[in-house]
């Protein structure tokens, strides 16, 4: 894979912009003149807060609307081979599970998305990826104690939740044969540690008993420290279902990075320079900076 197309940026929530465009613009363009062509986008129920002030926001009811909308559009329509598209769960949560009536609209919302998507791209060769965040914090509900397990009836949520959302995908990619562009579902792990040490997880209790075309790993907990960041990916590797769209390596750093503040320009160097080569060298699809 070319390496403008593998390595990623993140932009999520901004606190200032530089130029007179709106910020979402002026930051796509931003990371396009880096030379890379991989942008990772949020579609939360706060856009127009979460992206800052633009005239433009409508209101939106849906994922598929808040993707529409001109100030996303704007973004999407730029030069990118990639875009990657994180919401989360549109109702309850994993702990307490999801209602027929929730699991369909998760469904249609989705559906609706990944139809659009093919249709107002079609023939233009980008890629797609429709993921949430962390899911290994998800299934733990309002707990974020990476050392307390989540209630195995929580990963079994999960794992509801994610074939859904893939069966979503999937009818709309049936729907659209030929568009001439890719549509994929995605589903993220960041404690993979824990499971590499034997804890209940969701790369070890979540990922094999879904069929999603792809896995994400938000790397923070091997990443940074950097001594098994690579036994972490071949972990992850070992777990994820191969898909009939993706193929066996259907696994990308979906989100990394280190604190500016907390670490020395030397070991934020060596931190980035680590986690690309090794994600890149396994063949991943890609590595994301946040």
């Amino acid at each position: 894979m070319d390496k403008r197309d593998f390595i990623g940026f993140t932009y999520a929530a901004p606190l200032y912009g530089f130029g007179e465009e709106p910020g979402l613009l002026e930051a796509a363009k931003r990371v396009l003149a880096l030379g890379c062509r991989t942008l990772k986008l949020f579609l939360p129920p706060s856009y127009r807060s979460f992206y800052g002030f633009d005239p433009d926001w409508p209101a939106c009811a849906t994922v598929a609307e808040i993707a529409q909308a001109a100030p996303m559009r704007r973004a999407l329509d730029l030069d990118f081979h990639t875009l990657v598209l994180e919401y989360a769960p549109l109702a309850s949560g994993f702990p307490e599970g999801f209602s027929a009536a929730q699991l369909a609209e998760e469904y249609r919302q989705t559906y609706d998305l990944a139809a659009w998507l093919f249709t107002a791209y079609a023939g233009t060769g980008k890629t797609f990826i429709l993921q949430n965040w962390e899911s290994d914090w998800a299934v733990r509900g309002a707990s974020r104690d990476p050392e307390t397990d989540p209630a195995p009836e929580a990963i079994d949520h999960l794992v509801e939740w994610a074939n859904n959302r893939q069966a979503a995908v999937d009818a709309a990619r049936r729907d659209h044969p030929g568009a001439g562009v890719n549509v994929w579902h995605c589903l993220e792990a960041n404690l993979v540690l824990r499971g590499m040490e034997g804890h209940i997880s969701v790369a070890t209790h979540a990922f094999p008993r879904t069929h999603c075309d792809l896995y994400s790993y938000s790397a923070y907990d091997t990443s940074i420290d950097r001594e098994r960041f690579g036994e972490a990916l071949d972990f992850l590797l070992a777990h994820c279902p191969a898909s009939e769209t993706v193929g066996e390596r259907n696994l990308m750093v979906g989100e990394f990075g280190i604190p500016e503040n907390e670490f020395s320009p030397e070991a934020i160097d060596a931190c980035i320079e680590n986690t690309l080569q090794q994600a890149y060298d396994r063949g991943l699809r890609h590595a994301i900076y946040w």
